[in-house]
C-alpha cells in the first residue's frame, strides 16, 4: 500500500510530529511505500508572510495545487492528514477528491471546533463554540491573545461547517481517544465516520540511564501554560518533601520559577534523551492538566519504564489510567486533592510497586507498534473497500 502523509509543523515541535514520525516508521517497517508532504510555520515570519497566512487561512489555492501534483506523481492508495494549519488548509481535501483519493484525518484536538483548539479559556475548560458558535470566543482573545487572529479563525471554522467539508470531504476521522469522539460528536460530527485509535511509541532505547533507579522525585513533563495544570502542581507542592523535577518551558516559566519551593526543581528544555532518562529514574510522573487532554504521550512513555501516574481525572486521562491499578486520579485544579494523592504515592512503596507492575502491562496490552499496525491498517482497509464499493 502507498500512503502519503500531509502534515504542517509548528514552529515549536509537539506529540503531533512524533506521532506522524512513528506512524511512518511503522508503515514503512512493514514494506508500505510512504511519503511525507510537510510545511512548516517556520516560513511564516515577516509581517506580509503572517498577513499571506491569515487571508489564506480558509482554503490555499497554491497548496492544493501542490499536493494534487504530488498525487499524480506518486500515486498514492490513500492520503493520511494529520495537521493542516494553517498553511495546508483543507484545500488538501479538495485535491484529494479531484485525484479520487480517499482521505483520513487524524484529530489530534480541537482546532475544527474552537479558534483555541483546546476548549480551555481564561482558565477553564469553554465549550461555547461547540454549543453556539466559534464566533463566541473572540471575545475572549482565545487564539494567541488577539481579537483579529480569534476572530479569522473563528470565521474560518464557520465557514468548514458552512460548506460541511467534514461531512462530504474527508472519508474517515481518527480519534486519539474515546473522549476526543465524544467531544466532535457533540459537536455535530458524524460517530461513523470516526474510529478511535491511541497513539503508541516505540520501545524506548534507554542505554544506562535505567541504572540507579528509582530516584526519589516526582517528574513533570510538559509545556508550562495555564491549560497543563503546572500552576496548581507547584502549589500542591508547598507540603510536599519528596523532590518534583520540571521538564519544559513556556510562558509561565518565570512565574513558576519565582513561586517554586526550595523542593521543586525546574530543569528547563533539554533533549529528548535527557527527558527520558531523567523519566526512566523518576518515582512517578504527574500530569495535572486541566483542559480535555486529547491522549498523553509522556503516560504511555512513563508506562512503558515502569513508572506509575498520578494526573487529573479529565479527558482521556481516565482512558489511560485506571485508578489504584496503574496509577492515580485527582479532581482537575484540586490542590487538596492533588496532596492527598501525591503523599499516598510519596508514602505507599508497596502501592507503587504493584502500580509499576500494572503500568507495563497497560503499556504492553495497549500502546505497542506490535498492538497499533493492525488497527491502523484496519482503518485504511476498510477506507478503500468503501471507496470501492460507492464507485
Amino acid at each position: 500500500m502507498k500512503i502519503l502523509f500531509c502534515h504542517n509543523f509548528y514552529q515549536q515541535a509537539g506529540g503531533e510530529d512524533l506521532v506522524v514520525k512513528d506512524e511512518m516508521a511503522l508503515l514503512s517497517a512493514h514494506g508500505h511505500e510512504v511519503k511525507l508532504y510537510q510545511v512548516s510555520n517556520n516560513a511564516i515570519k515577516s509581517f506580509w508572510q503572517k498577513l499571506k497566512a491569515v487571508f489564506n487561512l480558509t482554503y490555499s489555492t497554491y497548496q492544493k495545487n501542490k499536493v494534487k501534483e504530488i498525487l499524480r506523481d506518486f500515486k498514492p492508495d490513500i492520503v493520511h492528514v494529520h495537521n493542516f494549519f494553517p498553511l495546508i488548509t483543507p484545500s488538501v481535501f479538495d485535491a484529494c477528491i479531484e485525484e479520487n483519493i480517499p482521505v483520513v484525518h487524524t484529530l489530534h484536538n480541537y482546532r475544527l471546533l474552537c479558534p483555541s483548539a483546546t476548549l480551555f479559556v481564561n482558565g477553564q475548560c469553554n465549550y461555547e463554540s461547540i454549543k453556539k458558535s466559534a464566533y463566541a470566543m473572540v471575545k475572549y482573545k482565545a487564539y494567541k491573545n488577539s481579537y483579529i487572529g480569534t476572530f479569522f479563525l473563528a470565521r474560518a471554522i464557520e465557514k468548514y461547517k458552512k460548506n460541511k467539508i467534514w461531512q462530504t470531504k474527508i472519508d474517515r476521522f481518527i480519534a486519539t481517544s474515546q473522549r476526543v469522539k465524544d467531544i466532535y460528536c457533540q459537536a455535530g460530527f458524524s460517530p461513523e465516520k470516526i474510529t478511535v485509535k491511541p497513539n503508541f511509541i516505540n520501545s524506548i532505547d534507554l542505554k544506562e540511564s535505567k541504572t540507579g533507579k528509582n530516584s526519589d522525585y516526582a517528574i513533570f513533563i510538559g509545556r508550562l501554560v495555564p491549560e497543563k495544570g503546572i500552576r496548581t502542581l507547584i502549589t500542591s507542592w508547598q507540603k510536599q518533601d519528596i523532590e518534583l523535577h520540571v521538564y519544559g518551558s513556556g510562558p509561565l516559566l518565570k512565574e513558576i520559577q519565582n513561586s517554586s519551593g526550595c523542593n521543586v526543581k525546574i530543569k528547563g528544555q533539554v533533549s529528548r534523551e535527557d527527558v527520558i532518562s531523567a523519566l526512566a529514574k523518576a518515582k512517578f510522573l504527574i500530569m495535572p492538566t486541566e483542559w480535555e487532554e486529547p491522549f498523553g504521550l509522556v503516560v504511555i512513555e512513563a508506562f512503558s519504564l515502569r513508572i506509575p501516574v498520578i494526573a487529573s481525572n479529565i479527558g482521556a486521562m481516565s482512558e489511560l489510567i485506571e485508578h489504584n491499578s496503574n496509577g492515580l486520579l485527582f479532581k482537575p485544579n484540586d490542590v487538596n486533592d492533588l496532596q492527598k494523592h501525591i503523599e499516598t504515592m510519596t508514602n505507599n512503596k508497596l502501592l507503587v510497586d504493584e502500580m509499576s507492575v500494572q503500568a507495563i502491562k497497560t503499556f504492553n496490552n495497549q500502546y505497542t507498534a506490535t498492538i497499533n499496525y493492525p488497527q491502523l491498517l484496519k482503518i485504511y482497509e476498510d477506507v478503500l473497500v468503501r471507496k470501492i464499493e460507492n464507485c
